[in-house]
């Protein structure tokens, strides 16, 4: 074996350690940087999906017009079984408009996406719902909606 190709299998050797050792850090830094990650969604959940055909005393939390028409709602009632509980509507708005309920246990920073769910008829011509999330101490509730051609409006977290 000449010199040059002990030089290259050394080389070679280092590399592969090197990037062995890179990969191994690489894979750490995810973990750290999702642990200090801004604001984003955690996961597509509806919490206990509650029907909330069966709330009682309903209210509109918030109300807010959207880009091209309908109203978007931050809504809430009382569940016999979940106790407080939010959804999001959107009222009077196009086909194919969508709404959807994002709920956080950090005030917002991080949350939970119920829907989204198209207004397709299912709920009337121009109206859809999110399934309910029931509330628990520090939890804070968005409405948000989006109309085909515009942007996406949300009401503010609260709860």
């Amino acid at each position: 074996m000449n010199p040059s190709s002990r030089t290259a299998g050394r080389a070679r050797a280092a590399l592969v350690t090197l990037v062995c050792t890179t990969g191994l850090l690489l894979a750490a830094a995810p973990a750290q940087a999702d642990a200090a990650s801004p604001d984003g969604v955690i996961n597509g959940s509806c919490g206990p999906r509650i029907n909330v055909n069966d709330t009682i005393n309903n209210h509109l939390r918030d109300r807010r017009a959207t880009g091209g028409g309908g109203s978007i709602h931050l809504s809430y009632g009382y569940h016999l079984d979940y106790g407080t509980t939010y959804w999001a509507r959107l009222t009077n708005a196009p086909r194919n408009s969508t709404v959807w309920l994002n709920w956080s246990a950090d005030g917002g920073h991080e949350w939970h996406q119920c829907g989204p769910f198209r207004v397709d008829g299912s709920q009337g011509p121009h109206d859809r719902w999110t399934w309910g999330v029931n509330w628990v101490d520090g939890r804070k509730f968005q409405a948000c909606a989006r109309v085909p051609g515009y942007t996406y409006t949300c009401t503010p977290f609260e709860g």
